[in-house]
């Protein structure tokens, strides 16, 4: 059930239209009419909460479409202007404000973690049953490229860290920093969350202000971003889809929903399909690459 909101794009030009139907757009109007019964057949059986569909080709939205519930609990349907929360895209938003920072010489992309995040130093490497000194620390490179050898997800204790929601990006880093890398820095691969965690931390101490006030002022408000919130802190906001994890089934046969908690760790909501209109319209800044 991580799957509520599906975004299907085809675009050969950017400018926004009407939705055009049929040989106008040069695509079967049949097949796209098959489009919406199989995401509601989806969301009846349970399998999703609901979606948004959306294609564009040749300059025009030619299918927009929204089934199933942005909240089950309640029965309010899906909208095609829900807000939902854009999950692990925000980590293409936090490459670039690194990246930015770099361009302001406030950080450097092969700077060791440690010189910004003082925990770091003297972090350990696992090796079997002992600990042992890595052959170099974990530079900002290490944590865009998924290869510090930080783990995957937050250590045992902390398991729920990211339903929870309720730390402080500089109570995580201290938190990672106490706990051993999986493999020597630059040597192997691996999906790290907590890894974009300490690029959100990093942007706080190099721009010295709160991440999310940086991505407002810098990224989001200069682009005219009205519908992505700025505040880490989650809270219910109008047309915003609840999220629904796949907990176990109801008595009624639906799925229970985790509270809602505070965030603290880079999560942004937007609007689909302005977002979308303003990226078939070359003017709008595209998170998901």
């Amino acid at each position: 059930m991580r799957i509520a909101i599906v975004l299907l794009t085809i675009w050969t030009a950017f400018a926004a239209d009407t939705p055009k139907r049929g040989a106008n757009s040069g695509m079967s109007a049949e097949r796209l009419a098959r489009i919406a019964p199989r995401m509601k057949a989806m969301a009846d059986a349970g399998h999703i909460a609901g979606t948004v569909t959306l294609i564009g080709r040749n300059g025009s939205i030619v299918h927009h479409e929204a089934v199933g519930y942005a909240d089950i609990e309640i029965k309010r349907s899906m909208a095609k202007d829900t807000i939902a929360q854009i999950m692990s895209m925000t980590k293409p938003m936090v490459g670039t404000a690194i990246m930015m920072l770099a361009e302001e010489g406030k950080l450097g992309i092969t700077d060791a973690v440690e010189k910004h995040l003082p925990e770091f130093r003297g972090q350990m490497l696992k090796d079997a049953d002992r600990l042992k000194k890595p052959a170099r620390p974990i530079t900002i490179r290490d944590l865009m490229s998924h290869t510090s050898g930080m783990a995957s997800n937050p250590p045992p204790g902390l398991a729920e860290l990211y339903q929870r929601m309720d730390r402080t990006l500089a109570e995580a880093s201290l938190i990672y920093s106490q706990v051993p890398l999986e493999f020597e820095p630059g040597t192997q691969w691996r999906y790290s969350n907590p890894g974009i965690a300490l690029l959100g931390r990093i942007i706080e101490v190099a721009a010295d202000q709160p991440f999310e006030r940086f991505m407002a002022d810098r990224l989001w408000t200069p682009r005219h971003e009205r519908h992505v919130p700025v505040s880490t802190r989650r809270k219910e906001v109008p047309h915003q889809r609840r999220p629904c994890h796949k907990r176990g089934k109801t008595a009624a046969g639906g799925w229970h929903h985790p509270r809602w908690r505070r965030v603290e760790v880079p999560r942004w909501s937007q609007v689909l399909r302005a977002r979308v209109r303003r990226l078939l319209n070359g003017t709008g800044l595209v998170p998901f690459l």
